[in-house]
């Protein structure tokens, strides 16, 4: 290894390149000029690939400015060693100069290839000019939906103005028939929305649903083209809904559980309460109304209200839910009455499904 090394400097035993040009002043120097102006390219070359590759390094196939950056540097030093060797001939290290030159040019070439097809595949400016056009008339479009959901809902607004407390609320569902809308969204994009494979999903129903005849048939039907097991769905109606049509609630529960859902009776306690009411009703959860929870730590008479409905729901064999669970003192209470489940800021907050 010594003697390779010591032989790559050896340049007594050979006749230096200017020899070449029997030494001709003018003839030297246009090999001088020449070479130094490439070599002084090739170097600037790398030296712009590089900065630009640390300032765009999110631009695809980065490695193979790299590549020809070190392809362009042992070039440029090819040419150095062309000035050099005109004087001193130490051929041996100009050759492996040339050597390494040649490996990494084939090394690059043979990453430049595969990458061609890939490059290629990237969309040119027309398509990037025609795709920017398409989200343009898309934002569009939404700026218009959006303008249209605006007015329905100042429209919707004036009707609240003139419809008693809670009305509301039933006529954006009925009016919008936005029920199947969520069942059908839900379950279309349950692969990417649902991760826990153990949780129950709660949907609420308005009015409309329960007294609509063909809504079980578009249940069973979303039921037999998305592989969802029932018992993960648990629908929720209002105590108010369910009572102001008891035997159609009665059937439409029934039905729903047939099919292996659940149910869940919302805001009990609120509307016209009664124990009788809730023995007609076959659900599986009972949601107290965060009225009597939000205070139950200060007011008896909640507490009070809160630990009957939870007696008498545990004797019915209906699992108890607490709305309005807002912090920790609340929740510790709820956990000494024996309720089952909580909801509220204290346990989480809203967030999109994902």
């Amino acid at each position: 290894m010594l003697e390779f090394g010591k032989s790559l400097f050896a340049h007594k035993q050979f006749i230096p390149h200017g020899h070449c040009y029997l030494w001709k002043p003018e003839l030297l120097g246009l090999h001088i000029v020449s070479d130094s102006l490439i070599a002084l390219s090739y170097y600037s070359i790398p030296i712009t690939l590089l900065y630009f590759v640390r300032k765009r390094q999110d631009l695809p196939f980065n490695r193979i400015f790299l590549l020809f950056a070190i392809f362009i540097v042992t070039c440029g030093t090819t040419h150095l060693m062309e000035i050099w060797t005109l004087w001193y001939p130490t051929y041996w290290l100009s050759g492996c100069l040339k050597a390494i030159t040649a490996l990494v040019s084939l090394y690059t070439a043979s990453e430049l290839i595969p990458l061609v097809p890939k490059a290629l595949a990237l969309p040119s400016h027309a398509q990037l000019e025609a795709a920017n056009r398409e989200l343009e008339k898309e934002i569009s479009v939404r700026k218009q939906a959006e303008l249209a959901l605006q007015e329905r809902e100042a429209m919707l607004r004036r009707i609240g103005d003139n419809l008693p407390n809670g009305a509301i609320y039933k006529v954006i569902r009925e009016f919008d028939g936005s029920d199947r809308w969520v069942i059908r969204t839900l379950f279309r994009n349950w692969p990417t929305l649902v991760s826990n494979e153990q949780s129950i999903y709660a949907i609420n129903l308005s009015g409309s649903s329960i007294n609509d005849d063909q809504f079980i048939n578009f249940l069973y039907e979303q039921f037999s083209l998305y592989p969802i097991s029932p018992q993960r769905i648990c629908f929720e109606i209002t105590e108010t809904v369910a009572i102001a049509n008891l035997i159609k609630a009665k059937q439409f529960i029934e039905s729903l559980q047939e099919m292996g859902c659940r149910f869940a009776l919302d805001d009990f306690g609120v509307g016209m309460s009664s124990f009788a009411y809730l023995k007609s009703l076959p659900v599986d959860y009972l949601k107290i109304d965060g009225s009597f929870i939000r205070n139950i730590i200060e007011n008896s008479v909640d507490d009070a209200i809160v630990t009957a409905i939870t007696r008498i729901s545990s004797v019915m064999g209906i699992q108890t839910i607490a709305e309005f669970v807002e912090n920790e003192a609340i929740l510790e209470r709820i956990k000494s009455l024996g309720i089952d489940y909580a909801q509220g800021y204290g346990i989480g907050i809203p967030c999109p499904l994902g």
